[in-house]
């Protein structure tokens, strides 16, 4: 809440000092959404197997605990550009954990490891679905 609000008095401060140029005050918003507010080249959702009750089901919030952090970190150091994104279930149970990359709609099953993670991840930055858990 209060970032919007200083966010708001830092442009106002910044648009009385900028000179009344529309193309120059175009120029400091295109810097600013290009640096905070970049679209992602890849989202990838990882099934927590939320429900609508609100409770946790099936095995993929079983088999799963601490691999978001871990997958932020691999993609930090990989300098991938992705965004993870935690989901409710995505129906797939009896082939669980399971974990998406979009926009390539690439759905794995059973990533119940670091390694099979990493596997993934290595697919990823190769351009190919990893065969190993690729869901057909």
């Amino acid at each position: 809440m209060y970032h919007g609000v200083i966010f708001g008095v830092v442009v106002r401060l910044i648009l009385q000092i900028l000179p009344d140029n529309h193309a120059c005050r175009m120029r400091m918003f295109r810097t600013y959404n290009e640096v905070h507010m970049a679209i992602p080249e890849h989202i990838i959702l990882v099934c927590q197997s939320f429900r609508v009750t609100g409770e946790p089901k099936g095995i993929c919030h079983k088999q799963t605990s601490g691999f978001l952090q871990y997958m932020e970190e691999e993609i930090l150091d990989r300098g991938l550009d992705c965004q993870i994104a935690a989901t409710g279930c995505l129906k797939q149970c009896e082939n669980g954990p399971i974990m998406v990359i979009q926009p390539e709609n690439w759905w794995f099953k059973g990533v119940d490891s670091e390694g099979a993670i990493d596997a993934i991840l290595d697919g990823l930055e190769n351009g190919e679905p990893c065969a190993d858990y690729l869901l057909s």
